[in-house]
Parts: structure tokens; C-alpha cells; sequence
């Protein structure tokens, strides 16, 4: 979905600043699409990605606050509609069905997935289905809600 020209000219006042992180994204993107004016800037917790006379946003970041600690949450826009999920802290990550529970089990990762989510709200409402053992020893259990196992994972 595009901006209107009235959130494109708001947007444009808004944005002046780049995150390391997303630098390193817009380089990728200038790298891969140079050929049709891709612009990549950051905003109000917000990627935004200008290709073909659009605006889309591309990533959302929300900071969830547990107890006394904060988590980050990630929402990254994927082709077709899709998106990468993630809530990551200091001792650990829930993650979406697109990434590897082996994986984080072999990196002895502190790690959980939640599947048929959209959104990271949507994660925050369901509950794990999948964890590693390092998770295990957080006392986080298969069916637990979100919610319950970031307290868990809080400082």
C-alpha cells in the first residue's frame, strides 16, 4: 500500500536520520536495486522503502516493556505479503515460524517460535510451540503464553 502525497511530504520532514543497521539494509537494497531508485530511510520505528513512486513501509520496531526489562519487537516485511517476526531481549528471543528452532538449539540459543502470527501484537497473544533447551531451563514450557515466558526471560 503507497503513501498519499500528503504522508509523503509528512514523512519526508520526519525522517533525517539512519540506524547502523538499516545503513547496512539500504546498501543491500541500493546494491540490489539500484536500477529503479530504491530509497531506504527510517522513521518513528518505521523502515520505509521508496521504489517505483511508492512508499511501503518495510520494518516496525516496538519496544515491549516486561517488569524491568524491554524488549524489542521486529516486523519485517517479506515478498508476498509476508512478514519475519521477532521479540528479542538480553537473555533471549521468541521468534516466528520463518526461522530455525535446530538452528538456535545448536547455537544453545535461549529461544522459542510462535506460529500463525502476523504481527508482532499477534505474538504477544499466542502462545510457544516450539523451544530449546536453554529455553527449558528459563522454566518456559510448550504451550505457555507469550507474555508469561518474557517474564521469565525478564532481568
Amino acid at each position: 500500500m503507497c503513501f498519499s502525497q500528503s504522508e509523503k511530504s509528512e514523512t519526508l520532514k520526519k525522517c533525517f536520520a539512519f540506524l547502523p543497521t538499516l545503513y547496512i539494509l539500504y546498501y543491500a537494497l541500493y546494491i540490489n536495486y539500484s536500477a529503479y531508485s530504491v530509497h531506504f530511510v527510517y522513521c518513528d520505528n518505521k523502515s520505509i522503502l521508496y521504489d517505483n513512486n511508492c512508499w511501503r513501509i518495510k520494518m516496525v520496531t516496538k519496544e515491549i516493556k516486561v517488569k524491568n526489562s524491554v524488549f524489542k519487537g521486529i516486523e519485517l516485511d517479506l515478498c508476498n505479503n509476508a512478514k519475519l517476526l521477532v521479540i528479542t531481549g538480553e537473555k533471549g528471543y521468541i521468534m516466528c515460524g520463518y526461522l530455525n528452532i535446530n538452528t538456535a538449539q545448536k547455537r544453545q540459543d535461549v529461544a522459542c517460535i510462535v506460529t500463525g502470527v502476523k504481527t508482532i501484537e499477534d505474538m504477544l497473544n499466542s502462545k510457544i510451540v516450539a523451544l530449546t533447551a536453554k529455553a527449558q531451563e528459563f522454566g518456559i514450557t510448550m504451550d505457555m503464553p507469550v507474555m508469561e515466558a518474557l517474564e521469565k526471560l525478564s532481568v
